[in-house]
């Protein structure tokens, strides 16, 4: 047997009951169908409710109603006077309400604190009234304690259910989208989550369906190196001390961002190559990477026969001419980093 509860049930009386009436009538069907249906009769197996009946004058009854159909507006096998109250007569438009009382509590909260009768708990029939929150009965027997998990929350105030975490990818969760294995962002902890590894270029294989890194090798495969070559091996993005940009290619057309000008500077990057590596922290320039230039040397040349002065300006390097122009520089190489700042790179798995 099961005590049944429900939200926002109430009425009035449709006429005068006497202290002993074991039925009553209240004012219309919709209203009768606000409360539980009650099938235990006048046995001892069958659901049930408390209802408590109310006059202006705040006198109170509480009653154990035992028998009430779907669709009909009497209530009928009605134990009198229960929870310590008085059976007593009641008057048309009088009230009758489904409260709180503390059979309902004694009968699922036990002394102890635990909850009572707690198993094959269903949700109570709210179809016809969409302004109230689900409540639970039972039609176990005995004491058993509610099963619930540590991950599971309940909102109270708004009958809003929760998890704190879920098992498995989440694929099979409906209206939640999952973060697809291969994915990288940039992460500010010194430790990778749960289910994500730093890019740090590791070797790892991929095992079978199930293990740790199987759906990533199907995102990912061996583009970003084959680990140390055997079967199901392959190497995580190696991201330490670079930065990433974008496929040049991305999409199939080519912005010609990224065109690999390694044949003529060094370090080139193949921007169309998924996983291709380049660039450099410094870079000494070269002959081939000056502009194209002339310099030009102020000086006066003497006549060898007379030795009258001869005026020379604007002539180029190679100009005979007694002295050469002094060297610079000192061949170091330049900082070829841009403002930065260091963070961990990590991917699902």
């Amino acid at each position: 047997m099961a005590l049944l509860i429900k939200n926002n049930a109430y009425s009035t009386l449709n006429g005068n009951i006497s202290n002993v009436s074991s039925t009553l009538t209240v004012a219309s069907t919709s209203d009768a169908d606000k409360f539980p249906v009650a099938t235990m009769g006048s046995g001892s197996t069958g659901d049930y409710f408390y209802a408590t009946l109310v006059d202006n004058s705040n006198n109170i009854e509480i009653i154990k109603v035992k028998t009430r159909a779907s669709g009909n507006a009497t209530m009928s096998d009605i134990d009198r006077g229960q929870d310590g109250t008085t059976a007593q007569a009641w008057d048309a438009n009088d009230r009758i309400e489904l409260r709180p009382v503390a059979a309902l509590f004694s009968t699922y909260i036990q002394a102890d604190g635990t909850v009572a009768n707690a198993t094959n708990a269903v949700l109570a029939d709210e179809s016809s009234d969409t302004t109230c929150f689900p409540v639970f009965s039972t039609a176990a027997t005995g004491n058993q304690p509610l099963k619930t998990g540590s991950n599971l929350t309940f909102n109270s105030d708004t009958g809003a259910l929760g998890a704190t975490s879920f098992t498995g990818n989440g694929a099979a969760l409906t209206g939640v989208d999952s973060i697809p294995p291969g994915v990288i962002v940039p992460y500010g902890g010194t430790s990778a989550p749960s289910g994500w590894v730093f890019c740090n270029g590791q070797a790892v294989t991929q095992g079978s369906d199930g293990s740790t890194y199987y759906a990533l090798h199907a995102a990912i495969g061996t583009t970003y190196g084959s680990g140390s070559g055997g079967s199901g091996d392959f190497s995580i993005p190696d991201l330490r001390g670079r930065v990433a940009a974008g496929k040049d290619d991305m999409g199939g057309s080519s912005a010609n961002r990224l065109t690999d000008p390694g044949n003529t500077i060094g370090h080139g990057i193949n921007g169309d190559t998924l996983g291709d590596t380049g660039g450099a922290e410094t870079h000494e320039v070269t002959v081939l990477q000056m502009p194209a230039h002339t310099h030009t040397v102020l000086g006066s040349l003497s006549s060898p026969n007379s030795g009258t002065a001869i005026s020379m300006t604007n002539r180029e390097q190679n100009s005979s001419v007694g002295n050469a122009a002094s060297s610079v520089g000192s061949s170091h190489a330049h900082n070829n980093v841009q403002p930065t700042i260091v963070l961990n790179y990590i991917i699902k798995l």
